[in-house]
Formats: C-alpha cells, structure tokens, sequence
C-alpha cells in the first residue's frame, strides 16, 4: 500500500515479520498506515499490534491484558534502537530477534540494556537497572538559573531535583535533557500535546524557581509520579506497578537504610533550604559517612571513570556528609 515505506527500513530488518515491527514502532512512518491494523507474532503466542489510531497494544498472549501504548514518544522504539547501536557488531537486529523471544524476554532485554551503559550516566549510584525494580542510572540535567534574561526559561534545581527523582525510578527515560524534560513534561515552554501526563501551567513559576506561583511540594510531586505511571516509559520498565507514596527520612541513617533496602533516589538540599539536589547512594566507613550527590547546578556532568575499589567504587561524585549541605531529606516509594 505504500511502496515508499520501504526504503524507510534498515537493512538490518531481514525479515517480514523485523519490517514490520521498525514500521509499527517509530511513530511518523507508522501514522502512514494509521487507520491499519497490523500484527507482529512474538514468541510464546505473545504479540504487538498497531490499532486503528496508532496506538500500540502488546500482550503475553491468549488471555492477558494488553499494554497499551500511545506512542507519542517512540518510547518503545527509543529502547530498541538503543540495543541496535549497541549491538551492532555481528549481531542481528533486535527486530530480528525479538520476533523469537517472548514480550517479558523483550522488555526485561531492552530495559537492562537501555541502562547497563554507565558512560552515558552520571547519576544513580549502584542502580540495579532491572524491569521492575526500583533503582536505575540516569543523566544529571543541568538546570536553568533564575534570571531577568527572558531566554533562560526552564527548570530550577528544586523540580529538576524531582525529575531526578522519576529518572532513578524508571518513570522516564534516564538521558533526556533538561529541555527534553519541558518539552515533555511540562507546559513551560507552551507546546505540551495532549494524551501524555504533564504538569499545569500553574506550576511554571514554582519549577522555574519564581515565588507566586502553585507550589511544587513533594505532595504534588509524589502525584506527578502517579500520574506519569500511565506514561508509555513507565509501563515499558514496569515503573507502573503498585501506588506511589511520599517517605519521610528524618535523619542521614534513615537515608543510608533507605538505599540499603533498595531505594531510589532521595530529594535533599541545604539546611537553609537554599539549594535542591537528590543523593543517590549513602555509605559509613567507620566515622566517614559518604554520599553520593547528583546536582542539577553542576556546569558540566562528569561521566564515569572506571570502578575504583574503596568506598566510593562506581560513585561518579562521591563527597563527605556534611548536616549542612545535606538535609531536609524525602523521599519517593511504592
């Protein structure tokens, strides 16, 4: 029906079934065939769809509630070009290979992968990176300082540090930029689309750092993370599972026993509460307690260096606790 098309598909996609999920997958080639539906089989009787509206359905197979996915994001196709690039040399295409593997085998593969690379993160500690779980990497963004200059509109530390907060939870991709991050999630820059989760208006002053706006308390951003539990993301790494509640953590112990359970990241700043930043790791060796600050305020992120033994192994910015600097901490839990 469209002849075109196929010079949209990359060699690497051998088979019918391989070209037919890239098409599916990748949002403006598959809005020509809108109104089509169409059907790639995965193994174990599983399958993805595309429905009459483009919308994305996958499903275990025969008896199991499909996932659904709008699609407006190309999330699903952002997880599988990721593996291509990585898997390139020898390798067939995942196109190719996911045909053969169920739909939990696919997802549990894409998510590992998406997050397994540490030089593309600076953030996230000793994430597990799992499908499901709790902890993963992510990029640090840097944030938008408050100024008179109308072209430096955008995120401030204290929401920044909240959207850190959703990356190290898998609730949105862990590389998005901080403008990847408005644009998506926000209205501050006035194009948000409808059909995704995202944060009023009314909000713009607060995420921007500017008093008189609606505050952005950890209330309102434990319910952002419910919301974005609906977002094509978090159901891909199974961050939509279970309720998301806001967690006290009163002292830097009930930080450490916070990671040391499993944890994700915790929001925390000054004492004086003049500066938002999340830790993603808190250790003591003896009266040296360490943590691990992922900070918005940074000029440049600092990618990993190899693991180095000692405490701060795989700490891309390890730094003494000081009650000062770090303080006011909360966190997000399901």
């Amino acid at each position: 029906m469209r002849p075109g098309l196929e010079a949209s598909i990359p060699e690497r996609c051998t088979s019918d079934q391989s070209k037919l999920l890239y098409l599916m997958t990748h949002r403006e080639l598959a809005h020509q065939l809108k109104g089509v539906p169409l059907k790639c089989e995965l193994a174990d009787h599983g399958s993805i769809s595309m429905t009459a509206t483009g919308s994305l359905e996958l499903t275990n197979g025969p008896g199991q509630l499909p996932m659904r996915l709008n699609n407006l994001h190309d999330d699903l196709a952002r997880m599988l070009e990721n593996y291509d690039r990585r898997e390139s040399r020898g390798a067939p295409s995942v196109y190719v290979a996911a045909t053969h593997w169920s739909l939990d085998k696919l997802l549990f593969v894409l998510v590992q992968e998406h997050y397994t690379d540490v030089r593309t993160h600076d953030g996230g500690a000793l994430a597990r990176n799992t499908r499901g779980g709790n902890t993963f990497d992510y990029a640090t963004m840097q944030q938008v300082l408050v100024s008179e200059d109308p072209s430096q509109v955008g995120l401030e530390c204290l929401a920044a540090a909240d959207f850190h907060l959703y990356k190290s939870m898998g609730l949105i991709p862990p590389e998005l930029s901080r403008t990847e991050v408005e644009h998506r999630y926000t209205s501050i820059h006035g194009d948000s689309q409808p059909g995704a989760p995202r944060l009023p208006h009314e909000l713009n002053k607060s995420l921007r750092g500017i008093p008189g706006g609606k505050a952005f308390t950890p209330r309102e951003a434990v319910a952002f993370a419910n919301a974005l539990r609906a977002d094509d993301w978090a159901k891909l790494t199974g961050a939509d599972r279970g309720t998301y509640s806001l967690k006290s953590l009163p002292t830097i112990g009930a930080v450490a026993n916070h990671f040391e359970r499993g944890g994700a990241a915790v929001h925390t700043g000054w004492a004086n509460g003049g500066h938002h930043f999340v830790l993603s790791m808190v250790a003591a060796k003896g009266d040296d307690i360490r943590v691990n600050e992922d900070d918005s305020l940074r000029l440049s992120p600092l990618l990993r260096e190899e693991p180095k033994p000692g405490l701060d192994e795989k700490w891309p910015h390890g730094k003494s606790y000081d009650p000062q600097e770090h303080a006011n901490f909360w966190a997000i839990a399901r």
